[in-house]
């Protein structure tokens, strides 16, 4: 009986561990942060976020102690006139890849609180499905204007 009981508990621990996600939900990738252009107090942000789960993942908010606060946003083209539209989610389905780039997604950092110069790390918190977090950093990079 006892013999049983161990056999039975091995192949629960085995389905178990065969139906388990390995590492960690959400990655992220080619994280390029650009000071603010001469008379512009938002810097710029963009990133490659990566689901590796089986399920959607819930992009909640992105937050900074260099800074106050961090929008995500979306280029939008209205009437031949490009805009900003403020994104309060996005999600990222299972298995795939949202970039974050220049004329599409992107990241507003605004209200700097600590030194966000050329050359500052800065550290970005990524909050995901209600209290997942992944802690990225990167070097403030000087923007150059599009001509």
């Amino acid at each position: 009986m006892n013999a049983k009981f161990l056999v039975l508990n091995f192949a629960i621990l085995i389905i178990a561990a065969c139906t388990a996600e390995p590492g960690v939900p959400l990655t992220v990738s080619d994280v390029r942060l650009f000071a603010p252009l001469t008379k512009s107090r938002a810097a710029v942000g963009y990133l490659t976020l990566h689901n590796q789960s089986n399920a959607p993942l819930t992009i909640e908010s992105i937050s900074s102690t260099n800074f106050g606060n961090i929008q995500m946003h979306e280029t939008v083209i209205r009437d031949g006139v490009a805009r900003m539209q403020a994104l309060p989610v996005v999600i990222i389905e299972p298995g795939s890849s949202l970039e974050f780039a220049a004329g599409g997604k992107h990241l507003m950092l605004m209200q700097p609180t600590a030194d966000t110069a050329v050359g500052a790390n800065i550290t970005l918190e990524i909050h995901y499905d209600s209290g997942g977090l992944l802690i990225v950093s990167a070097t403030m990079q000087t923007r150059v204007p599009a001509e």
